[in-house]
């Protein structure tokens, strides 16, 4: 059976290891407070970041304006993940660096790919405002270099046979994914805490096939552990 994601009641659920048959989970969730009106207000340092605001808590406490039931919730999460010894991170995001070297298939974030570790490791993920991450369950996708057309595309731009396989890992190029035809993405939605499986050494599934979507002009909060 392909591996799909889990909905969990609770977050000791959540963090259940994974099975062939499970490759992510969600804990569904209901917030209050503003956070697109945080997101907008902080909009102005991201474009002056290029895009990505990597917000720190010092960051978080100086927008005096915003929500308290927002601000809560954030500092509540962040608090949570790093009582697992993680480091999380909240981003504010108006876009993504592109891949524009033209090699036949974007290799950015935007592409449907999967994370990959070099110890055992999964990816916590959340989206507080603007448009939400969507997934494939790995029966609706197929890898992008197993297209013989992409992969010879990819030869010829490496230029040699020594090493191709090894320049198709380190640059990514083996970590992205296309959706069958027919198939359909599932959304994220908004509130809803997930946790991902990687492509890692000791992974039990395999890992969940994901993207960040089209920002459509609204700035995007998230939190990434």
């Amino acid at each position: 059976m392909a591996a799909c994601w889990q909905q969990v009641d609770d977050f000791e659920a959540l963090l259940e290891p994974f099975t062939p048959a499970v490759n992510a989970r969600r804990l569904p969730r209901t917030l209050a407070g503003d956070f697109q009106g945080l997101a907008e207000r902080l909009r102005p340092r991201a474009e002056a970041e290029g895009g990505l605001l990597v917000l720190s808590e010092a960051m978080l406490r100086e927008v005096t304006d915003a929500d308290p039931r927002a601000m809560a919730t954030l500092l509540d999460d962040l608090r949570r993940l790093e009582a697992l010894g993680r480091e999380p991170q909240l981003n504010v995001v108006t876009r993504y660096p592109r891949d524009e070297r033209g090699l036949g298939f974007p290799v950015d974030v935007y592409s449907f790919h999967v994370d990959r570790a070099p110890v055992d490791a999964d990816t916590f993920l959340c989206t507080y405002a603007g448009a939400c991450s969507e997934g494939l369950e790995p029966s609706d996708a197929e890898r992008l270099i197993d297209d013989p057309t992409l992969r010879a595309a990819l030869r010829a731009h490496h230029g040699q046979d020594d090493g191709f396989e090894a320049f198709l890992s380190e640059g990514c190029f083996d970590l992205n994914y296309r959706r069958r035809p027919g198939a359909a993405p599932f959304s994220f939605g908004l509130g809803h805490l997930w946790r991902l499986a990687v492509a890692s050494p000791g992974a039990t599934a395999p890992p969940c096939i994901h993207r960040a979507p089209d920002e459509g002009g609204q700035p995007r909060l998230l939190l990434i552990a």
